[in-house]
């Protein structure tokens, strides 16, 4: 299962552009992109997530900290 925390060790997204892997003799197999696109935007969804979840923890850091500076 793909989530915040092990999305980044996915490389499926690196590679997607490479049409080769998707292609069966001189035609594109439209099943395999499909699903590999599904798969890259559950990973990308759960990367701007733990984005998002690591940027509100640094923010309410610096905030805890400045406050403990006045």
């Amino acid at each position: 299962k793909i989530n915040a925390n092990n999305s980044w060790i996915f490389a499926v997204i690196d590679y997607f552009h490479e049409m080769s892997l998707l292609c069966e003799g001189d035609s594109i197999n439209f099943q395999k992109a499909s699903c590999t696109l599904d798969g890259c935007v559950k990973i990308y969804i759960s990367r701007v997530d733990s984005v998002a979840t690591e940027t509100t923890k640094l923010l309410g850091g610096l905030a805890t900290s400045s406050s403990m500076c006045l």
